[in-house]
């Protein structure tokens, strides 16, 4: 999760282009995700906070599901890989909301 936070301050102004033009803040969505990224993956590593780290984590992957993912659904030319990363995004949502099931209080 770490990698992936950090690619999203490394790309954020690339990564801006996939934020729905509803949403206003473009780039600060994505440094938002970023962060959160880093912080579940720091939570992980350390043990602390997994609770709260899974349910923000699986929130972030969730909105992105719906304001990403699934309207790319609709587009042949990035169908396919909509649905991967549509896939892989429910896969790390439930990821996180295991491990969130799972800390100790």
């Amino acid at each position: 999760m770490v990698i992936f936070g950090l690619l999203h301050f490394m790309y954020g102004e690339l990564m801006a282009g996939l934020v729905p033009s509803i949403i206003p803040g473009g780039v600060v969505w994505v440094y938002a995700v970023g962060f959160v990224f880093i912080a579940s993956g720091v939570c992980i590593v350390t043990a602390r906070y997994m609770r709260e780290m899974g349910i923000a984590l699986a929130v972030a992957l969730g909105l992105y599901m719906i304001f990403v993912d699934i309207p790319g659904l609709g587009i042949p030319a990035i169908q396919q890989s909509s649905m991967i990363s549509l896939l892989k995004d429910i896969s790390l949502a439930g990821g996180a909301l295991y491990l969130s099931s799972r800390a100790r209080t």
